[in-house]
């Protein structure tokens, strides 16, 4: 095929999102480099205010996905 008639072909490639297993292994595997025992390595400091965590969850909770959102992500 000529190159002119190459360019105006538009060729997409669609990937699946993966599967249960592929998507637990990502995560294990992520998992697997923390170490608990090295947080000072990760500089990890503590609230000033222990209230902030009562306040992100409320926030998290009544945080709403915009219908195009909820769309994309079923």
């Amino acid at each position: 095929m000529p190159e002119a008639q190459l360019e105006s072909l538009h060729v997409e490639d669609l990937l699946d999102y993966p599967g249960e297993q592929h998507e637990q292994q990502v995560v294990a595997n992520w998992d697997a480099g923390f170490n608990s025992r090295r947080l000072n390595e990760v500089n990890i400091e503590p609230l000033a205010d222990a209230d902030a965590i009562s306040r992100c969850r409320r926030e998290v909770s009544t945080a709403r996905m915009e219908p195009g959102v909820q769309r994309y992500a079923g």
